[in-house]
């Protein structure tokens, strides 16, 4: 899935808008790489439990054409749910921020194979 996926799938109806505004893209760009970042542990433990290959970095993104090599969970629910948290906090809108990082969380949890307590 590609970074301008991600980020309409995060979006919805309010996709063009970002589209359009190059500013925002590429602060999404940027939330997008620290989440990756986030992320690589939980896709590292979801790859090793699929029997698939380990990643030997942590990928970083430059532009919307560029592929995220996440399983699909990470690439279609977690990581949208991450940019969507990060875009209500930077918008002081601290209600849903606090309601996309627990839905982010759960499915970074669900995604990497954890376990609830």
């Amino acid at each position: 899935m590609t970074v301008h996926d991600i980020i309409r799938t995060a979006f919805s109806g309010e996709f063009e808008d970002i589209e359009n505004d190059t500013d925002a893209a590429k602060h999404c760009i940027d939330v997008l790489n620290t989440l990756l970042i986030d992320c690589f542990e939980a896709e590292q433990n979801s790859r090793e439990r699929d029997g698939k290959e380990l990643l030997r970095e942590i990928p970083q993104v430059s532009k919307m054409t560029d592929e995220v090599p996440y399983n699909m969970m990470m690439v279609g629910r977690v990581l949208p749910l991450g940019i969507e948290w990060k875009w209500c906090e930077q918008n002081l809108d601290q209600y849903r921020a606090d309601q996309y990082e627990r839905r982010y969380e759960d499915a970074k949890m669900i995604a990497g194979g954890g376990v609830w307590l």
